[in-house]
């Protein structure tokens, strides 16, 4: 998550980031953090959506902590729009709280979306430092053929 409080409690530098997503040209920022953890645990981040103040689009679709998403048709969509997107050159950072079991689920769903295998996809995934972390998002995952 963009300035979120790092796990020693030291916030991580809000304008940095800002300096960083303008200087690769980030195109969109999908948050599937809720907005009450999202103003929680990035203060400047929840007043920068709230205000308009990124560099770039922020999508909000949030799902519930260790959870998947509520509505299955609507996260395929948002699967296949980002893969388009990709496809078309665009830049993407995917986030939740921290980066792990929903951004996983998402991540290993979106490569299945570009061509990659399932079993290749989690494994890159996992190897990235992310996966699903409950049974409920392996079984997700699963069914969008990963």
């Amino acid at each position: 998550m963009p300035g979120r409080t790092d796990r020693f409690g030291s916030p991580l530098n809000w304008d940095e980031f800002v300096c960083a997503a303008e200087s690769v040209g980030l195109d969109r920022i999908l948050c599937l953090a809720t907005r009450r953890e999202v103003e929680i645990d990035s203060p400047d981040y929840a007043w920068a959506i709230r205000n308009g103040e990124l560099p770039c689009v922020v999508e909000e679709h949030p799902i519930p902590d260790l959870g998947v998403p509520e509505n299955a048709a609507a996260f395929d969509d948002l699967v296949v729009r980002s893969a388009a997107s990709l496809r078309a050159g665009d830049r993407l950072l995917v986030h939740c709280a921290f980066g792990i079991g929903r951004t996983g689920t998402f991540a290993t769903c979106l490569m299945v979306a570009l061509g990659t295998p399932g079993a290749l996809a989690l494994d890159a995934v996992r190897a990235a430092g992310s996966r699903p972390e409950r049974r409920i998002q392996e079984e997700f995952v699963r069914r969008f053929g990963g």
